[in-house]
Order: C-alpha cells, then sequence, then structure tokens
C-alpha cells in the first residue's frame, strides 16, 4: 500500500488543498482532500456493495487497485500520527488477490475513519467558534 509511513514527511511541492484543519491535537493537513476521498469511498462502497461474490476476478483486481490509490490520498491529506493510524489499520489492503468481501471490508473500515476524522474536525471548529464561559462570580455577579 502505498500509504506513507509516520516517519515520512508529506511532499512539499504539491500544493495543499485548504488550510490545515486540528481535532484533538492531529493535523489535517488537507481537509478538503479528505472531504473530496470520502466522496470516492462512498462511490466505491457503492459500486463493491453491487459486485457479486464469483464476480470476475478482473473486475475484483482493478477496484482493489483504486483502494490502495485512495488510502494513499488520505495519507497525504493528513498529519503523521493519523498517517501512522492509517497504516496500522489499513496497511493489509496492499495484499493481492483480496475478495470481494475483503474488499468491502477494507472500503467500509476506510469510510468509517474518515466519518470519524471529518466529525472530529466539526466538533473542533464548532467548539473553537464558541464563546468563551465567563466567570460569573469573579465579575462580582450573584453569589
Amino acid at each position: 500500500m502505498t500509504i506513507s509511513r509516520a516517519d515520512e514527511p508529506p511532499d512539499e511541492a504539491e500544493p495543499t488543498a485548504g488550510p490545515p484543519a486540528e481535532a484533538g491535537g492531529l493535523v489535517v493537513e488537507r481537509p478538503t482532500d479528505l472531504m473530496r476521498v470520502e466522496g470516492e469511498l462512498e462511490a466505491l462502497a457503492v459500486e463493491l456493495r453491487q459486485l457479486a461474490p464469483d464476480s470476475d476476478s478482473g473486475v475484483r483486481r482493478r477496484l482493489s487497485g483504486v483502494v490502495p490509490r485512495i488510502a494513499s490520498q488520505l495519507a497525504e491529506a493528513t498529519g503523521q500520527p493519523m498517517r501512522r493510524e492509517l497504516h496500522m489499520l489499513f496497511g493489509w489492503l496492499d495484499e493481492e488477490g483480496l475478495t470481494a468481501d475483503e474488499l468491502r471490508v477494507g472500503v467500509a473500515g476506510l469510510l468509517g475513519w474518515v466519518e470519524g476524522v471529518i466529525s472530529g474536525l466539526r466538533f473542533a471548529v464548532a467548539v473553537s467558534m464558541r464563546p468563551a464561559p465567563t466567570d460569573v462570580l469573579a465579575e462580582g455577579g450573584p453569589a
């Protein structure tokens, strides 16, 4: 799988899509790329659901070639701690000869991971936009 390892720096030659976002100390370097890849994973999941278990091995081979490319795009969009997690959880998707069921599980897992990251980002943005609480007692309010 072409998921870059956590100790590899991201390719600085590529422009980033959107400013980096942070959620719980984890950095997403390209949040717009992450959202685009989420759409690709959703479309791939639909295709895999329609794939018959006894389908042509050429179809499975082509689809299994798409999964590592998408995982690589996810790695490029995220910071190093998240790349490490992605590699740890989904490195097995690089194996040759995955069955249709294994592809379905892998894509569902990747999609769930991406949705979790995006939810975390949305939460972090919502919290950062909320006004800070004021200390009523320090201001001479009711005791």
